[in-house]
């Protein structure tokens, strides 16, 4: 099945191909935190890595870039860059730890040169206990793209562009225990149009429209030296839903309790 489905999904086979990730990454992160905790602070970070570009340049020393592409050991080598910027605001609001912590992070990997696909371990995905909770991994895009579940494969719901927000209300029950409530958003999109996917590709104008939404409230023991938390959570609106029905809670029967998520982790989740 997995085989099959490959198979008529050019694009995502592309990315399941054996080949070579030869480069490297690096992340610069500032913060303002000082050391008197009670102040608010931001954090900021932005990461990028790639593959292949110096490899590419010491076969272009050697002549031309073949038809087929540069090959390591026979295998073709992965070209790429990614980008993964991120900004963080902490907010105190009492002694006891309460606080308002919020979120933008963003993405986008662009393939190039040897490569006309992001391989799937470096491609983005929204969903899960760390992303927008209300939905699974990989449960959401690209754009507006509805999956094809009579296959039985879902494995195409990721992309090179990456966009989420994040805002949580983090605060003291008793002791150990902490509550939260939270609400996220978020999509991938895809950098090239592909017809397998369609709706996937991004489109500037139609952004804000097609993210997805949820929120939930979340339980958390926190004795200081591990972090175990419980959230549960349920969609707000749904961009694979058509134009002007994707919000879930605007009608007189709400369905916002149709797809509730239950999420179990460790560590806060930003």
């Amino acid at each position: 099945a997995f085989n099959a489905f490959l198979d008529t999904n050019l694009v995502v086979k592309r990315s399941f191909e054996e080949q070579f990730i030869i480069g490297h990454g690096y992340t610069y992160t500032i913060t303002t935190q000082q050391r008197n905790g009670n102040a608010g602070y931001l954090l900021a970070s932005i990461a990028v890595d790639e593959s292949g570009n110096l490899l590419s340049a010491a076969f272009r020393l050697g002549g031309p870039r073949p038809e087929e592409g540069d090959k390591l050991f026979d295998r073709r080598f992965s070209q790429y860059v990614r980008f993964r910027p991120e900004l963080r605001y902490y907010s105190p609001l009492s002694r006891r730890g309460d606080r308002v912590v919020a979120r933008l992070l963003a993405g986008v990997a662009l393939p190039y040169g040897n490569s006309d696909v992001v391989p799937y371990v470096k491609q983005f995905f929204v969903g899960g206990t760390n992303s927008v909770r209300a939905f699974r991994a990989r449960s959401v895009g690209p754009g507006i793209y509805v999956p094809d579940a009579s296959s039985g494969v879902l494995i195409d719901q990721t992309g090179d562009i990456r966009f989420e927000a994040n805002l949580e209300y983090r605060f003291t029950i008793a002791g150990f225990l902490k509550g939260a409530v939270f609400g996220d958003a978020g999509n991938i999109w895809l950098v090239n149009d592909d017809p397998q996917r369609p709706g996937g590709d991004l489109e500037w104008s139609h952004m804000l429209s097609e993210l997805a939404v949820g929120a939930g409230l979340g339980l958390r023991f926190d004795p200081e030296v591990i972090v175990v938390r419980l959230d549960l959570a349920t969609p707000l609106r749904q961009p694979s839903l058509p134009e002007g029905d994707r919000w879930v809670f605007d009608d007189l029967q709400p369905r916002i309790f149709d797809n509730v998520v239950f999420n179990i982790a460790i560590g806060y989740p930003f």
